[in-house]
Formats: C-alpha cells, sequence, structure tokens
C-alpha cells in the first residue's frame, strides 16, 4: 500500500492574513531575485533543511519566478508568488522536505492549477514523488513533471526559394516549422493570380488542410464571444487558468503546443495593456471567439500543417491577435492584400512582408481561372510606363481619378478671365493628394458693365463661351420640375433619414444616369447627398426641400450628362454662363441646379448687367462671390450680346434654352 506523508485533498489556498504576518515577521519585506537572497532567506525560514536540498529548493525557486521575468511580470507579481511559495512551503511542505525517508510521497487530489503545478514541478525536483489523483480516483496516479521549456517555433526561418513552394513542403502537423508571410499587392498580377490558385488547388486535395477567409476576418459575434468559458479573474495567473482550456484540440501534443503558446500571448498582451487586467480579458475573449470559429478545420483530421488564408486586410487588433496567436502554432499563416496601399501591416518581426509594385485588383480569392484576364507582354509593359509617367510626375491619363471636390477660388474680377480658359491642373490649390482631386472651380457674378462699354462688355461675354465645354441659360427659368419622376412615387425608398440610397437609385430601372461611367455616377450621387448636407438650399431640413433637391437632380437634361461624362477632374471642366438682363427672377429651381454645377466641378460665371439679385436669395450663405465691375445698364439683351459681331451661327450650336 502507498502512504502519502502529505495529501492535498483540496486546492492550496493562498496564504491567510497570520501567516503573512509571520512570514513579515521572520523574512521582514525585502525582496530580491537571486538564487543567494533565496538561500539566505530559507536558511531562516525552514530550520534543519539539509544544505544540499537547501541549494536544490533555492535554485529551482529562482529558475521558476526567472520564468515569470520572462513572461512579462514585474517584480512586484513575482514578489507576490515568491511569498505564496514561501508560505506553502512553510505551511503544508517543511515535513517532507526535512524528512529522511528514502521515499518520500506527496498525494495531490485534482487538477493543480498553474501556480500549484509549478509548486509540484519544484518538489520534485528536491526529490519529492507528487502523485495526482484525477476525477477522485485515487488508485490512477500520473506523476507531475517539472515544467518544460518554452516551445521555439522556426517560422520562416527553414524557408529557401519560392514561398508558394515552402507552404507546400510536406510537414507533419507536429513539427514546429511553419510559415508567417504577408503579400501586400504583387509584382506581376498574372503569375502570383497562378501561384494563389496553384496553392489552393494543391492544398485542397487534403480538403482538411485549409481555411480562406475572403472579405477578411469578421469580427466576432455576440453568441460567439458568449460561448468562451471565463471566471472572474483578480490576478493574470487566474485569468490564464480561466481563458486557457478553451482551446480544445484532441491531438494532445498541438493541444500542448496551443495552450502553452496562449499563456505566452496572454503575458505579451498584459505587459502591453500596462498590466491592465479587464482590457487584456476583453481582448483575449474576442480572440479566442475568431479562434473557436476556425479550431475544428484547422485541428481536424489533417496529417500535414494545415494553412489559415486571409484574402483581404487585417484592420483591428483583435483579428491581428488571432493571426499571430496562429502563427506560433504548427500553421501556415497567410495574407494576401490586394491593395498595395492599404494601412494594413504587421509589426512582428516573425511576419515575412511581400511587398510588390502594383495592386492585385481581384475582389476574390482565384480559386479558379476561367475568368481570368491575362495581359501581354506590350500590355504589362504599357501599364509600367504608365505608372512611371502618371505617378507623381504633373502628368494625367484620362480619367485617372474617380474622386474629386470643387473648392471655390476667390478671385478678383479680372483673374475670372484668365483662370476660366485654363484646364484646373494650371490652377492655383489643384491637388492629387490621397487618390482626390481638389478641383479649384470659379463660381463668381459679375454686376455692371465695365465704363458702360457694350461693345467690350459684349465681347467679354464671348470669350466665356468656350466651344463644346459651355452651356449657356438664358430668359429665366431655365430649369423646371417636372413633377412626377423616379422618386416622386415613393420618395422614401430612395431618401430616408436624411441620406440618399445610392444602391436603390441605381438599381431602379427608370435611374436616368445609368448609362454614364460608373465613376462618373457615383460622383454625380455623391454631391446630391453634399448639397443637402451643407443647407446651402433655403428651406433644406425644415420643409422638406430636400425632396425637392433629390427630385430635381436625378432629372438634369441630356446636355448636361453628356458634358458629365466627358468631364476628366484634371483637364477642362464644364462651363456654365448664366446671362441675366431682366427683371424676370429665377425660380429655386434654378439655384438648386447652379449650387449643384459647383460642387460637380464646373466653372460656373453669371452676368448681370442690372444687378438685380437672382439665385442667391436661395442661399442660406454667400456660396458666389460677386464683383461690382462697373455702370449698371438696363437696355442689355442676351441675344443681341451673343449674336455681336456675326456669331448669330454659333449661337445655335452653344446656346441652351433648358427644357
Amino acid at each position: 500500500m502507498v502512504e502519502f506523508l502529505v495529501i492535498i485533498e483540496e486546492k492550496l489556498e493562498n496564504p491567510t492574513q497570520p501567516q503573512l504576518q509571520y512570514y513579515k515577521e521572520v523574512l521582514g519585506d525585502d525582496f530580491e531575485l537571486s538564487t543567494q537572497f533565496i538561500k539566505n532567506a530559507l536558511s531562516k525560514w525552514i530550520a534543519g533543511l539539509h544544505p544540499n536540498k537547501q541549494m536544490i529548493l533555492a535554485q529551482s525557486l529562482y529558475n521558476t519566478l526567472s520564468a515569470h521575468k520572462l513572461k512579462g511580470k514585474n517584480i512586484s507579481i513575482i514578489k507576490n508568488v515568491y511569498i505564496k511559495f514561501m508560505c506553502w512551503i512553510y505551511y503544508k511542505f517543511s515535513t517532507v522536505l526535512k524528512s529522511t525517508l528514502p521515499d518520500c510521497k506527496i498525494l495531490y487530489c485534482g487538477v493543480p492549477s498553474v501556480y500549484e503545478a509549478e509548486m509540484i514541478a519544484i518538489l520534485e525536483e528536491c526529490g519529492v514523488t507528487v502523485v495526482i489523483a484525477q476525477d477522485g480516483d485515487k488508485s490512477k496516479y500520473i506523476t507531475v513533471r517539472p515544467a518544460e521549456p518554452p516551445i521555439e517555433m522556426h517560422t520562416n526561418d527553414w524557408i529557401k526559394g519560392d514561398i508558394f513552394e515552402a507552404i507546400l513542403t510536406n510537414r507533419k502537423k507536429h513539427d514546429k516549422k511553419n510559415v508567417f508571410v504577408m503579400f501586400k499587392g504583387c509584382e506581376n498580377k498574372a503569375n502570383f493570380i497562378k501561384s494563389l490558385n496553384k496553392l489552393y488547388t494543391s492544398l485542397t486535395d487534403d480538403a482538411n488542410r485549409v481555411v480562406i477567409i475572403e472579405d477578411g476576418v469578421q469580427n466576432p459575434q455576440p453568441n460567439e464571444i458568449s460561448k468562451i468559458l471565463r471566471n472572474n479573474a483578480t490576478d493574470i495567473g487566474q485569468l490564464i487558468n480561466s481563458l486557457v482550456p478553451n482551446v480544445v484540440i484532441y491531438d494532445k501534443q498541438l493541444a500542448t503546443i496551443a495552450q502553452r503558446q496562449l499563456q505566452q500571448l496572454i503575458m505579451a498582451l498584459y505587459e502591453a495593456e500596462g498590466n491592465n487586467l479587464q482590457k487584456t480579458n476583453n481582448k483575449v475573449v474576442q480572440m479566442l471567439a475568431l479562434y473557436k470559429r476556425y479550431e475544428a478545420k484547422l485541428f481536424g483530421n489533417a496529417k500535414d500543417t494545415s494553412v489559415f488564408i486571409v484574402f483581404g486586410d487585417i484592420t483591428t487588433q483583435i483579428q491581428l491577435l488571432l493571426v499571430e496567436f496562429l502563427s506560433l502554432l504548427p500553421i501556415d499563416v497567410i495574407i494576401v492584400s490586394p491593395n498595395l496601399e492599404s494601412k494594413c501591416d504587421i509589426e512582428d518581426d516573425r511576419c515575412l512582408i511581400i511587398k510588390g509594385n502594383t495592386n492585385l485588383d481581384i475582389d476574390s480569392y482565384p480559386m479558379t481561372l476561367e475568368n481570368m484576364q491575362v495581359g501581354t507582354v506590350a500590355y504589362n509593359a504599357e501599364q509600367e510606363l504608365n505608372t512611371m509617367i502618371y505617378q507623381d510626375t504633373g502628368l494625367y491619363r484620362q480619367n485617372q481619378y474617380a474622386v474629386a471636390r470643387s473648392l471655390t477660388l476667390k478671385t478678383t474680377c479680372e483673374e475670372i478671365d484668365i483662370l476660366w480658359q485654363n484646364e484646373l491642373k494650371f490652377r492655383p490649390n489643384f491637388d492629387t493628394s490621397d487618390e482626390k482631386v481638389d478641383m479649384p472651380v470659379i463660381f463668381a457674378k459679375i454686376s455692371g458693365v465695365k465704363n458702360s462699354d457694350k461693345k467690350e462688355y459684349y465681347k467679354r461675354i464671348q470669350k466665356f463661351i468656350i466651344p463644346q465645354q459651355t452651356i449657356v441659360c438664358v430668359s429665366p427659368p431655365f430649369i423646371e420640375d417636372e413633377g412626377q419622376n423616379l422618386i416622386g412615387a415613393n420618395p422614401h425608398a430612395f431618401f430616408r433619414n436624411g441620406k440618399l440610397n445610392k444602391d436603390a437609385i441605381m438599381a431602379h430601372k427608370d435611374y436616368k444616369y445609368s448609362h454614364l461611367r460608373e465613376e462618373m455616377q457615383h460622383h454625380l450621387l455623391d454631391k446630391i447627398q453634399l448639397l443637402i448636407d451643407l443647407k446651402w438650399i433655403e428651406g433644406t431640413g425644415t420643409n422638406g426641400m430636400e425632396y425637392k433637391i433629390v427630385s430635381l437632380l436625378l432629372n438634369l437634361g441630356t446636355k448636361f450628362l453628356r458634358q458629365m461624362q466627358k468631364f476628366d477632374f484634371t483637364k477642362m471642366n464644364p462651363k456654365v454662363v448664366v446671362i441675366h438682363t431682366k427683371e424676370r427672377m429665377h425660380e429655386i429651381e434654378d439655384a438648386i441646379f447652379i449650387a449643384y454645377a459647383n460642387l460637380v466641378g464646373c466653372d460656373i460665371i453669371i452676368i448681370s448687367p442690372t444687378g438685380y439679385r437672382s439665385l442667391e436669395r436661395f442661399y442660406t450663405m454667400p456660396i458666389l462671390n460677386e464683383h461690382q465691375d462697373g455702370e449698371y445698364l438696363y437696355d442689355i439683351k442676351a441675344r443681341e450680346a451673343l449674336e455681336k459681331d456675326k456669331v448669330k451661327g454659333f449661337l445655335g450650336r452653344v446656346m441652351d434654352k433648358w427644357q
């Protein structure tokens, strides 16, 4: 029959207050992480302990506490662990440590915690045999071994040659070799897509070996988070003990690796969070929720190393924690970020980042090549040349940019005549940062006739009219609300809570702008939303004016749409010349259109020889710049100004009598 000197039937309890008080009376409050300090303390703490055993015990305590330091624990935590061990040694195990019997044994009933397991390992190094009875069966003994050294994964350092060939290298799932790589863009689109496809087809021969995540890793859902086992923890040790059991892998060797690596990850995160237990707990729980999503697939029946592929960007710290944790296991982790300029960065020295020179320009992982487009040598050379010519050189290819915003220039009256003829890229404040164009545009009103000189006045008006580029608006109102249209039948389907439903509008059968290039459609719809958000038009947000704005601007005429279709945000922009010579006033529809034309990038000049107020009475702020240029004249006729110097034939080509 086996005899035990000590039997632990319950957990080793934390030291009580009287025990801690006695410890302080004997050993004081000092602490130093050194073998000599611990040896001197033991000589005072446990009288009669053999010098050899005292030395072994001191060295074992030092090694265990040093391991905590390597995990990132601060000296205060290490001191508390040291005091816990010293109290356990004195109150629980001093008898067995001082015993001279040849076969000293301790029985521990249950599953030891991390600190208890460390204490048991220390006792074994001192020659004490410890057996554990689990599940209440005291006849089933398991000898506890000293803690193993940290697991060292060989990540990328074994790779020779092509990265894709390395991934396909036969490695058993227990091998401690893995790949951790991130591709940003690519060097050659066709070749890279072929490599990704070959990797997929090779891996899917063993269907249980590969997990491919498209559109990036989606954030954990509440029901996934609720399934994570956890208890209230008051220190990092309790937190680790609470969370590590969530890693459930039937292969014991892989389970050991995963659980120990999770401990290391939690400790590193705890230190990075400034020893904030709550923040550490929240982030690890969310990460584990993501991990459980893929655990069964990654650690299923595959014989070889599993592969985890993310097609898309890693955008949150939780997603980053997931890929970093998986990369600490015998799993190949591959991240494919299609956009060369994405903000997706992994600041982990173990991750190999391969950055190309062009975007991948595909929306999903290439599991098939059936619809793949492959460029010829000449085409690829042309693309490379385009990149060289049109990248930060001041030269721009046709419709290079899809996003633009207007910046209204404040100028002198004389500058208008000069800038009007210039392409946008030659104007002050033009910019193309962040793949977005800042378009410097003119939005001005010229009141009066300089020196009362009609002849020169007419010539000036004619110079504003650039053939093929100008819409001339006379005889207000030049925009008419046609009433029933796309939005009229069911306005809330397309505009609700102040927001335009672009998808619903573009999908509707009566949508008028579907024939335009797609980026221009988005530009036009975005500026409708912007006009509403800016509240330039009187009544927006209070009198339902936004519905009128949307209705009107979704129903503009062919001539304007053709101007926008050919509009390149870096070149000559469309022009709108409004000639207002009579007392008849513009309607609010005219004001809406003109404000909108400014936002989409048109140059606008309002010619008013009389100086009468017109469109501006509908605006909530002075959005157009008015210039007083001379005496007010009341006998100027728009047609007369346009026909001067035999421009009658020309008038027929440029004059636009709106609907």
